[in-house]
């Protein structure tokens, strides 16, 4: 029985679908005068959802807001990496990301909540 149960576990662990590491989003940071730039950027085919703002709730509290002007033409994606700007050096930006994307091949999103 217990032979069968391991063998059931490793069976269905070599079938599920593999997940990047970083997942279909993550941030690139940008040293800029008196602080960090930070972007968010989809995986290749995955769309980051106009319509839930995405932020960082940093550790002590302070929520960060992210955007950008250039949008789809029907307004419901970032057509750019948002964009969000700290007064901070690069490696003090952490906290929980929120934003909602649309894996590639999918027509509805999902909200990503990831420690940055």
């Amino acid at each position: 029985m217990l032979k069968a149960g391991l063998l059931l576990t490793a069976t269905l662990a070599a079938c599920a679908p593999a997940h990047s590491p970083a997942g279909p989003l993550s941030v690139a940071r940008e040293p800029v005068p008196g602080g960090t730039r930070l972007l968010l950027v989809a995986e290749p085919g995955a769309r980051i959802s106009a319509g839930y703002v995405p932020t960082l709730t940093l550790d002590d509290g302070t929520v960060v807001r992210f955007d950008t002007s250039a949008v789809s033409p029907d307004s419901a994606y970032f057509a750019a990496p948002p964009a969000a700007t700290l007064d901070r050096p690069p490696d003090a930006a952490h906290g929980l990301l929120k934003a909602s994307v649309c894996p590639r091949n999918e027509a509805v999103c999902q909200l990503i909540k990831m420690d940055v």
